[in-house]
């Protein structure tokens, strides 16, 4: 994935929080959301991605200054691809 990709990305990301912000929680609960992707890199890459700005860590999930985003699973589907 290009640079440019990964700022696409992010910025949808930020663009999901935004549109549907009043319906979102501010941090993600596992029990709340499953995502769902293809079964290749790029498409789980571009998924890890747009969670890292639609959830950004609140105070209490931050685990390290020196990133600020905290993991959520993605669930690769091979049949998405098809």
């Amino acid at each position: 994935m290009t640079k440019t990709g990964m700022q696409q990305e992010f910025n949808l990301g930020q663009n999901l929080r935004q549109y549907y912000g009043k319906f979102l929680k501010n941090r993600y609960r596992a029990s709340e959301l499953r995502v769902l992707s293809g079964a290749d890199n790029r498409t789980v890459a571009s998924a890890l991605i747009a969670l890292a700005a639609l959830f950004p860590p609140q105070q209490d999930q931050i685990w390290t200054r020196d990133l600020l985003w905290i993991p959520i699973p993605v669930q690769a589907e091979p049949i998405i691809d098809e």
